[in-house]
């Protein structure tokens, strides 16, 4: 009598895992849309490199408190946080952000 043994290699999930996963994913992206669209004021990801930050996600709320457009402030857009912040609380901002 042979004994066998089943091997689960966790990079290749099965293809059921897959197609669960890849709903949940959709689902959740549909929600945080849907929330994010829904919220006043707006929602943005930043990140800094070498002491400058850097727009990775702005929400569409952005342009009613700005005047600008979501991909005005992605990389290699137009404007950053820093032209929008007054001179005067630049200092505190920087602190606080940090």
């Amino acid at each position: 009598m042979s004994k066998s043994k089943t091997f689960i290699n966790p990079s290749k999930p099965p293809v059921k895992d897959k197609i669960i996963n890849d709903g949940s994913l959709r689902e959740n992206q549909r929600f945080l849309t849907t929330l994010i669209s829904n919220l006043p004021g707006y929602v943005y990801r930043c990140h800094e490199e070498s002491g400058k930050w850097f727009t990775q996600f702005a929400s569409d709320g952005i342009y009613e408190l700005t005047g600008y457009n979501p991909e005005d402030f992605l990389r290699d857009g137009k404007m950053s946080y820093g032209l929008i912040v007054h001179p005067d609380d630049q200092k505190i901002v920087s602190n606080v952000v940090k």
